[in-house]
C-alpha cells in the first residue's frame, strides 16, 4: 500500500475512534473497545513499518539532530505518526474511563478530548486540571488525605473549595487559567522571540494571572449573594460572559504570541486588526460584568450583607468599571502605552514591566481594574476588625483609591515614570 494512502487510512481510523469517544454518552462502555481495537491495528501497522524501514534509516535517538536524520526516511516518519495517533487515542480512552468513574459530564470532557486529539499532552493537562477540580474541590464527601502532606493539600485547596461553593463555574475557570500558566511559562523559557523588548510570552502570562484574579473575585462576590441571585438570569449571564470573554481573550493572546506578533495595537493586518477590535469589545464586556455584579449586590436588602462590606463591593465594582473604561479607553486610542521615554518594555519595573524613564498608561489602568479587589478587601478587613466607623472608612478608602488612579493617570500623561527607583 502506498505510504500516502496508509497515512490517510490511519487518520481516518483515528478520527473514527475519537468521534466515538467524544459523541457516545459516558454511560456506554463499548466506545473504549472500539478505540482500543483501532489502537491495536495501529500498533500492528507501526510494528510492520519499523520492520520494513528500520534497516534503511539513518540517525537515531541520541540527539535532536539524529532524530531529524531518522525521520528523513518517510517510512520512519509515517511510523512516528502512527505511533502518535495510537498513543493519543489510548490516552483518550483513559480520559473517558476516568471521566466516567468520577461522574464528570460528557460536555466537560469533550474539550479535553479535542485538545488531546489535536495537541496530545495539552489535552491531558487540561483533563488533569478538571479531574483535580472534581476530586479535590467539587465532589462531595471526599475526605482529605491524612498526614502532613494531606493536611497541606487540604489547606491549599481550601480557597478553591470556598470559591467553588460560591460559584463553581467561575472557580473552575479561574483554576483552568492558573493551569494554563504552566505551558505559557515553559514557552517563555524555550522561546527567545521578543516584542517591545521583552519575551513574547510575558503578556499572555500576565493576562492569564489576571484572569485567575478576575474570575476568582467574581466567584467570591457570589458568596455574599443569596442563591437565587446567583441562579437568576442575571447571575447566569455574568458567569457566561465572564468565562466566554476570558477564554476568547486568552486564545487571542496565546495565538499572537505563537505567531510572533504583538497582540495589542496590532492593526497592520486585517486579521490581527479585527482580532484587536474584538478583544477590545470583549474587554468592555468583562468590565461591564463587574458593574453588573455590583448592581446585584446593591439590590440586596440592608442587613443581608454587612453594611461596610456591601458598600465596598458596590464602590469597588463602580470604580473598577468607570475608571477602567476611562484609562483603557484612552490607552487603546493611541499606538502604545508609553508617553515619552523609551518606547520599549526592556528595563521596565520588575515583575510589572512599567516604564522607568517615561510615562506608562498601564499603571493607572492596573490600579483602575484592581479596584474590584482592593476596595472590597478593605471593607472585609474593617468588618473583621469590628470597626464602628467602618462605613465611613470605606468611603475614605475609596476616595483615596480614586485619587491614586487619577494621580497615576496624570503622571503618565505628563511623561513621568511611576516609582522609577524600585528597580
Amino acid at each position: 500500500m502506498p505510504q500516502e494512502q496508509l497515512f490517510a487510512l490511519a487518520n481516518m481510523a483515528a478520527s473514527a475512534g475519537w468521534l466515538t469517544l467524544a459523541l457516545v454518552p459516558l454511560r456506554f462502555a463499548w466506545p473504549r473497545l472500539v478505540a482500543i481495537a483501532i489502537a491495536l491495528g495501529m500498533a500492528a501497522t507501526y510494528t510492520a513499518l519499523i520492520g520494513v524501514h528500520w534497516a534503511s534509516a539513518s540517525g537515531g535517538f541520541g540527539s535532536l539532530l539524529e532524530v531529524a536524520h531518522l525521520f528523513e526516511n518517510r517510512g520512519m516518519l509515517l511510523a512516528g505518526w502512527v505511533h502518535y495517533l495510537a498513543f493519543d487515542l489510548l490516552l483518550g480512552v483513559w480520559i473517558r474511563d476516568e471521566a466516567r468513574r468520577i461522574a464528570l459530564p460528557l460536555v466537560a470532557v469533550v474539550p479535553c478530548l479535542l485538545l488531546t486529539f489535536l495537541l496530545g499532552p495539552l489535552g491531558w493537562l487540561a483533563f488533569l486540571g478538571l479531574r483535580l477540580f472534581r476530586l479535590r474541590i467539587a465532589a462531595p464527601g471526599i475526605q482529605p488525605p491524612v498526614g502532613m502532606v494531606g493536611s497541606a493539600v487540604h489547606r491549599l485547596t481550601a480557597l478553591p473549595r470556598a470559591l467553588h461553593d460560591a460559584q463553581p463555574h467561575l472557580a473552575a475557570g479561574a483554576l483552568l487559567a492558573l493551569l494554563a500558566l504552566a505551558p505559557v511559562l515553559i514557552a517563555m523559557a524555550l522561546d527567545p522571540r521578543s516584542v517591545n523588548g521583552i519575551n513574547i510570552w510575558i503578556k499572555p502570562a500576565k493576562f492569564l494571572a489576571s484572569f485567575v484574579v478576575y474570575l476568582g473575585t467574581l466567584a467570591w462576590v457570589f458568596a455574599w449573594l443569596p442563591r437565587d441571585a446567583a441562579a437568576s438570569a442575571s447571575g447566569r449571564a455574568i458567569v457566561m460572559i465572564a468565562l466566554g470573554t476570558c477564554g476568547l481573550e486568552g486564545l487571542w493572546l496565546v495565538a499572537a504570541a505563537a505567531s510572533g506578533v504583538p497582540s495589542h495595537f496590532n492593526v497592520g493586518s486585517p486579521v490581527w486588526g479585527a482580532a484587536y477590535l474584538a478583544a477590545g469589545i470583549g474587554a468592555v464586556a468583562m468590565i461591564g460584568v463587574i458593574l453588573w455584579q455590583g448592581v446585584l449586590v446593591a439590590r440586596q436588602a440592608p442587613g443581608a450583607i454587612p453594611a461596610a462590606l456591601r458598600l465596598a463591593l458596590v464602590l469597588g465594582a463602580a470604580i473598577a468599571c468607570a475608571a477602567t473604561l476611562v484609562t483603557a479607553g484612552y490607552l487603546s486610542s493611541g499606538t502604545g502605552h508609553w508617553v515619552g521615554g523609551t518606547a520599549s518594555d526592556a528595563g521596565g519595573l520588575k515583575l510589572l514591566g512599567w516604564s522607568r524613564d517615561g510615562g506608562d498608561l498601564r499603571v493607572a489602568h492596573f490600579f483602575a481594574l484592581h479596584a474590584q479587589q482592593a476596595i472590597p478587601l478593605l471593607g472585609l478587613l474593617l468588618v473583621k476588625l469590628g470597626r464602628p466607623d467602618a462605613t465611613a472608612l470605606v468611603w475614605l478608602g475609596a476616595a483615596a483609591y480614586v485619587g491614586l488612579i487619577g494621580f497615576t493617570f496624570i503622571q503618565a500623561l505628563a511623561g513621568l515614570p511611576f516609582l522609577p527607583w524600585l528597580g
